[in-house]
């Protein structure tokens, strides 16, 4: 059985032709256009025309109280809206965010732009089991537009005669692009999805948030990975978009149907692991290819061993103090490695004193090196700090005295160290001391600021 798509737009548009109906048909689904809003409503399984007469009934647009008890008590969901003459949902619903087109006054349910629009089929065809996705370059390209789009999921819903209201969550947007090669690979997800159902490989799960049924695990993690990836965690972070949906198409839907299972975060429904991570990141981490080790798991990888060292260029009066190296390995810059427990700024501090023997202040920082191993397993972080003498109203004094740390250290000349007159254990001193004759950007120790935003 192949997949089923809704596209909700012009079918002789070139750009919905080229992008998204003819790569579905490509793929193998099954297409069905709806070009005006009354033929999307139709097309989702919405009665348009019974939904008209008990708006009638009801007395016109009003929203009312007294609309919502003036339905007809027999109108059960299917007369009005939930599903196609197949008893099916559509897999894909595909729409462009443009306006609608203004209904006559005596049509309420016409009067939807294109984001209401995929609302409301959203609302009332499949819930969160099928796909929703909204082309459109502006919502693609706008932070707020897109947020808004993807968490408008909460709508309101009449609670008894006297028009209040109470809340159900259906989910907002999966995707939204304007990008026809996402487009597509979203499309042979989706269908990919759709065939592991219909031949699934092992045991079989249902999802948590959607409930839908006949997964085997890989389909599952893809599924989640594809579909939920936006659920809201233990704790919503941001208030949900609040959306107001006519009363009469709201007064009869069994929304146990509609929105499938509420959503679980106890435990895995493949291993039963009680997801302290959250369920989204256990099933992508823990199940499907990575759980077999076939893809890198953030689970099953040890972090690598960070290895970090501050470095300090110090310049006075044109001269750069550099360390003479133990082992007779020549000059070089003060510094080393980061003691456990100690600030990137401290361990510069601590070094240039031990190994210099001259206390200094930091003025700036001239470069950030992060380089990791080739077997994976550790990674270097080095700064390089910008500083000058704390003490500058005199020539400031280096070691002499020898020590584990370093022979001594000294004050040496920049034209010497450039002109390679030093015995030097690297060419690093070389490289900061053009880099600073030549003026160029010392930046700010705020780079390394240790307060989180």
């Amino acid at each position: 059985m192949a997949p089923r798509l809704l596209v909700l737009a012009d079918p002789s548009d070139t750009r919905t032709r080229t992008e998204v109906i003819d790569v579905a048909v490509r793929i193998g689904y099954n297409v069905r256009c709806a070009p005006t809003l009354g033929e999307a409503l139709e097309a989702a399984g919405v009665l348009v025309a019974r939904a008209r007469a008990s708006l009638a009934a009801g007395g016109g647009d009003d929203v009312g109280g007294s609309m919502a008890s003036s339905v007809p008590m027999e109108c059960d969901a299917a007369q009005l809206c939930l599903q196609d003459q197949n008893n099916k949902f559509y897999d894909v619903v595909v729409a462009k965010l443009g306006a609608a087109p203004k209904s006559p006054r005596d049509d309420p349910l016409l009067s939807a732009s294109g984001a209401d629009l995929l609302r409301l089929i959203r609302l009332f065809h499949g819930g969160r089991r099928t796909f929703f996705l909204l082309c459109s370059s502006t919502a693609s390209r706008d932070a707020r537009a897109r947020f808004s789009l993807f968490n408008d999921g909460i709508m309101h819903v009449p609670t008894g005669g006297g028009g209040g209201t109470g809340a159900v969550e259906s989910g907002g947007c999966n995707m939204i692009s304007d990008d026809p090669h996402a487009v597509a690979e979203a499309l042979r997800k989706v269908a990919w999805v759709h065939g592991k159902k219909l031949s699934p490989v092992g045991k079989t799960f249902s999802c948590q948030w959607c409930g839908m049924e006949g997964l085997d695990e890989d389909a599952l993690v893809e599924h989640c990975d594809l579909y939920h990836t936006n659920e809201p965690g233990r704790r919503r972070r941001h208030p949900p978009v609040r959306v107001d949906v006519h009363p009469v198409l709201l007064r009869s839907i069994d929304w146990g149907q509609i929105m499938g299972r509420p959503p679980s975060f106890g435990h895995c429904p493949i291993c039963g692991d009680p997801s302290p991570h959250g369920l989204l990141r256990h099933l992508h981490n823990a199940h499907g290819p990575r759980g077999r080790g076939d893809l890198p798991s953030e689970f099953g990888h040890k972090p690598p061993r960070l290895h970090s060292y501050s470095l300090v260029v110090c310049i006075y009066e044109d001269r750069m103090l550099l360390v003479q190296e133990r082992s007779s390995d020549g000059f070089w810059l003060p510094g080393g490695h980061v003691d456990p427990g100690e600030g990137l700024e401290a361990a510069a501090l601590r070094e240039t004193a031990e190994e210099a023997g001259v206390e200094v202040t930091l003025t700036g920082v001239l470069k950030v090196q992060y380089r990791p191993h080739e077997s994976g397993e550790s990674v270097r972080l080095r700064v390089i700090f910008m500083a000058q003498p704390k003490n500058l109203s005199e020539f400031p004094r280096c070691k002499t005295l020898p020590d584990y740390e370093s022979c001594g250290a000294a004050w040496i000349k920049t034209e010497e160290i450039v002109a390679g007159a030093i015995p030097l254990r690297s060419p690093e001193p070389i490289t900061w001391a053009k880099y600073l004759r030549e003026e160029r950007e010392v930046h700010s120790l705020g780079v390394l600021s240790n307060i989180e935003c």
